[in-house]
């Protein structure tokens, strides 16, 4: 088992995940990953790396991770992990990557 697998979103994460990520998906992802189960499941899947974890306020940890679903190219993600509780409280787009959703088509681009 994955750290990843080991680690449940909340709904918040769940929530943010929605809001954030999946307006970067092409439509027929977006209708494929559209239920909280599926979401779940895309969030789960992602690897966990020790040299991508970072501590942040209030005992929490910040994790970049890629999201990689077939087809699409990988969207550079943070989360934020409840170490205790082993939970991911919420996530976001990580900084210093502008990502864009133009006709369906995302595109990422370094802009530090």
């Amino acid at each position: 088992m994955s750290a990843a697998e080991a680690i449940r979103p909340t709904k918040h994460a769940l929530d943010r995940f929605r809001q954030r990520v999946m307006p970067l998906l092409p439509e027929d992802k977006r209708t494929e990953y559209r239920k909280y189960s599926q979401m779940k499941h895309l969030v789960n899947r992602v690897e966990l790396y020790t040299e991508d974890i970072r501590r942040a306020a209030g005992g929490m940890l910040k994790v970049d991770v890629f999201l990689q679903i077939d087809e699409v190219p990988p969207i550079p993600l943070t989360y934020v992990i409840d170490p205790v509780e082993k939970l991911i409280i919420t996530l976001y787009t990580q900084s210093g990557w502008e990502v864009t959703s133009d006709s369906g088509e995302m595109k990422l681009r370094w802009s530090a």
